[in-house]
């Protein structure tokens, strides 16, 4: 079983522009152990757009999760966070999708 390192990633609001529409600057939360993990039939059925190739479940270890995290970065790739589901106390499942 292999462990990588995560980065999670927020969008915290930094001020406002000329016409008073609010600028987000991309914030770490902290790093954390994940994995890999297989998409299963349940999931699916929980959610048809998680039948895609584009979507990849990660297992998170960690029991403070960031509940507004947007992004994850995993060895320099962004990924947009689709659905967080947790497991009990220690684990937290992420459903993403590459970004850009």
């Amino acid at each position: 079983m292999i462990w990588n390192d995560i980065e999670l990633i927020k969008k915290e609001q930094t001020g406002f522009d000329e016409l008073d529409n609010p600028i987000y600057e991309e914030v770490s939360v902290g790093v954390y152990k994940a994995r890999y993990a297989s998409i299963t039939k349940e999931d699916v059925d929980m959610d048809n757009r998680l039948a895609d190739v584009n979507v990849f479940k990660l297992l998170v270890k960690t029991t403070d999760f960031c509940d507004n995290c947007e992004k994850i970065k995993i060895n320099g790739t962004s990924y947009n966070i689709m659905l967080t589901k947790r497991l009990g106390v220690r684990f937290i499942s992420l459903f993403m999708t590459r970004y850009g």
